[in-house]
């Protein structure tokens, strides 16, 4: 009597697709996790020191500074005449150097704030991607039953 070996059963494309989800999904969790321990595993490395704070202060202190001093020229001039005031367009420009100096030192600060954020969020928002298709793949290729 001739002995027939069990039929092993190739798996179906329906098995492959919901491990695929599954592995999807698995992927999501794995990238949300990732994102939320990301600061923990890699700090910010202090991209802002003492020295830069102070000259941010400094350069913030001389901004409010020429402010008020251009304001008062401007109406001392209008007022009094050319008399002892300085002039007006020299300390306008002044003003003009220490608020585009102001502005690249807390263009510079933000940058060390937010620092490894855009990591994050690409992980976070990679991750709920990948787990949200792999709750849908699983939700539509599961076995019935």
């Amino acid at each position: 009597m001739p002995t027939t070996l069990p039929r092993t059963e190739a798996p179906t494309s329906t098995g492959l697709s919901f491990r695929l989800a599954s592995l999807t999904a698995s992927l999501g969790v794995v990238l949300i996790l990732a994102s939320l321990l990301w600061p923990v595993l890699f700090p910010t490395r202090g991209d802002w020191s003492d020295d830069q704070a102070k000259a941010l202060s400094h350069a913030s202190a001389k901004n409010h500074r020429l402010q008020f001093e251009a304001a008062e020229t401007a109406s001392h001039s209008h007022k009094h005449g050319p008399a002892k005031a300085r002039d007006p367009a020299l300390v306008r420009r002044e003003r003009d150097a220490a608020q585009e100096d102001l502005q690249r030192q807390l263009t510079e600060l933000h940058a060390a704030q937010t620092a490894g954020q855009s990591t994050i969020r690409l992980l976070r928002w990679l991750g709920i991607a990948a787990a949200a298709a792999g709750a849908v793949g699983i939700l539509i290729w599961r076995e019935p039953g």
